[in-house]
């Protein structure tokens, strides 16, 4: 299969001037601009000794010079392995262990962050020589830089590897992701197709270009494409409203906390988001109350629900579904893609009933590297992928998640799936986020305890939680039984909701 980099170069012999990348300190590149860019990092690469096959991390935030780098990687046949700027020098050190990466594209500053001072600190942790390349975010140089030490060992990634994505673990250590550009290439031309995205949209991707989100919709459909992307580095709903409507961008995806940012967000304009034509939501269903306040407030806007893992893409709504389809549900599967839930015991369940969902899809990953065991743990017998994650099929394909395993809240020897109560707690308007946790309890096991943060910051009572569940549909042995205010919930750079690190806060 033609690589991401030589459609890009494909793009670039059509019309080199087109613009590829702009991001919000007002850097645009053309499409000759990041070639020569990448061409140029290319080369250090190759001082450096990296070679087809190699793998090198990269940790950069969201500006043109990320998409350098990542292009400059592929030019050589290496493999990048991704993670978001967040990561400190432990983490860092860590991922590039796992992959067998001696080559670090890093920023020199980001922030109050100086990232060239952490150096030493990486290559201490990593325990091997550090060869690394730094990308000055004022003068806009690239240089080189070597710590001493043994060579490091390198880890055979799985065959056909072109990219590594890194994802958390139930197990603790994350989950080095391998695919290959067939199963990347799968579920990019999935949701390129049925949303009609061409070189003429332009994408606007505020998640972090090192998390799965950022790389899938924003780097590789804006390179597939041709279209023309646009970054935000850090999150601020006024300015995203503002970009957007500069770049009159048209297509979006990102987790739900952005677009409930964006709704709730003043905008003294004309209509709020008018050129964004698709905005799809990833990392959980929309709640039915913002799905309401996004259709006044976002009247041009489509909302939809996209579901997928860093290990393969299944479903998305279908352009022009009903409300209640994109509330209730995660849309249907995209071309290719197999789904079915199953019981306690690994049966088929009928449709309808609820189980684990597991698939088959074309975008499905490698393996894990130096986690094959765990990777191979994670099949069924006749080979359908377990997801981890609790849902319904109805009976007209449509797939709705109900809660992960792991997450689900086991009451009295009952589970109960979170999603439900949290739709239903979000009416409230006082509330601005909430997750729905088991609170540990010595004759239950587990109580249903909803964690919110509210608008006011006012302490949300129970008393105030339940009389508004009275007039909804959740059933009363659903009600959660505990309600605890905080100021924030804890998140991944991507947005979803750490719920193992929220309950360990607040009761371990």
């Amino acid at each position: 299969m033609i690589s991401v980099w030589d459609v890009f170069l494909g793009h670039c012999r059509q019309d080199k001037n087109a613009i590829a990348v702009h991001d919000d300190r007002g850097r645009t590149w053309s499409r000759a601009d990041l070639s020569q860019q990448a061409d140029r990092v290319g080369d250090h690469l190759k001082g450096l000794g990296v070679g087809p096959g190699d793998a090198v991390l990269i940790c950069m935030p969201n500006r043109v010079d990320w998409m350098a780098a990542y292009l400059g990687t592929l030019s050589l046949g290496a493999v990048p392995g991704t993670v978001p700027v967040t990561h400190d020098a432990t983490a860092i050190a860590a991922s590039m262990r796992q992959i067998g990466a001696a080559t670090l594209l890093i920023s020199t500053r980001h922030r109050s962050r100086d990232f060239a001072a952490e150096l030493p600190a990486i290559a201490h942790e990593l325990g091997s020589e550090l060869r690394a390349i730094l990308f000055d975010d004022e003068s806009g140089d690239v240089s080189e830089a070597r710590i001493g030490g043994e060579s490091s060992k390198a880890v055979g990634l799985p065959q056909g590897t072109v990219h590594i994505l890194f994802s958390s673990s139930t197990t603790g250590e994350p989950k080095a992701i391998a695919h290959s550009e067939e199963s990347l290439t799968a579920y990019n031309i999935g949701i390129i197709d049925r949303y009609g995205v061409t070189g003429a949209d332009t994408i606007f991707m505020p998640s972090p270009l090192g998390h799965s989100t950022g790389v899938w919709h924003g780097v590789r459909m804006s390179l597939l494409t041709g279209a023309a992307l646009i970054i935000q580095d850090t999150w601020d709903p006024v300015r995203a409203l503002q970009i957007v409507e500069e770049h009159r961008a048209r297509v979006t995806v990102a987790a739900t906390p952005f677009l409930k940012d964006l709704v709730e967000c003043p905008w003294e304009g004309a209509v709020k988001l008018r050129h964004l034509r698709t905005f799809l939501c990833g990392g959980a269903q929309v709640p039915p109350e913002l799905l309401s306040q996004a259709a006044k407030e976002l009247p041009a806007t489509f909302v939809g629900s996209v579901w997928a893992m860093s290990e393969g893409g299944a479903t998305c709504s279908m352009p022009g579904d009903s409300p209640d389809a994109v509330t209730t549900t995660c849309g249907l599967p995209l071309p290719g893609v197999q789904l079915k839930t199953i019981d306690c015991h690994g049966a088929d369940n009928p449709p309808t009933v609820q189980g684990e969902l597991v698939m088959r899809t074309p975008s499905l990953c490698l393996g894990y590297v130096r986690q094959e065991e765990l990777f191979a743990s994670c099949f069924t017998p006749d080979g359908f992928f377990r997801t981890g994650d609790q849902a319904v099929i109805d009976a007209d394909g449509y797939m709705t998640i109900t809660g992960r395993i792991k997450d689900i809240i086991i009451r009295g020897g009952v589970n109960i799936g979170p999603v439900p109560i949290e739709n239903a707690v979000l009416a409230h308007p006082d509330v601005r986020e909430v997750a729905v946790v088991g609170k540990p309890d010595p004759r239950l096991g587990e109580r249903i305890c909803a964690v919110v943060v509210t608008h006011s910051g006012s302490t949300l009572r129970h008393s105030e939680l339940t009389g508004l569940l009275a007039s909804t549909d959740l059933p009363k042995r659903y009600w959660p039984e505990d309600v605890v205010t905080i100021a924030s919930l804890p998140k991944t750079p991507a947005g979803k909701v750490q719920k193992r690190l929220l309950v360990s806060a607040l009761w371990n």
